[in-house]
């Protein structure tokens, strides 16, 4: 079921992506920026996925959450 979801998903971002692309709606740089922060992320979060335990991985993925949040604020406030 994970592997079939995955598929799907992937089939979906591919041809959203495509459509973007091809009303000239994605800047390819800050794809890249996102591409590599997101293997990377990838990389090192299951290095260490491994390696915490549930409830220090919960407080990172909260940590994580309120930044984001707060950043979203802030955002939304300079303009």
């Amino acid at each position: 079921a994970i592997g079939t979801s995955t598929l799907i998903m992937a089939i979906t971002a591919t041809s959203g992506a495509i459509g973007y692309s091809l009303n000239g709606n994605i800047n390819l740089i800050i794809a890249v920026i996102v591409g590599a922060g997101t293997i990377l992320g990838g990389r090192v979060g299951a290095i260490y996925a491994n390696r915490a335990t549930e409830e220090t991985l919960a407080k990172i993925v909260g940590i994580i959450f309120m930044v984001l949040g707060v950043a979203m604020i802030i955002t939304q406030l300079i303009q």
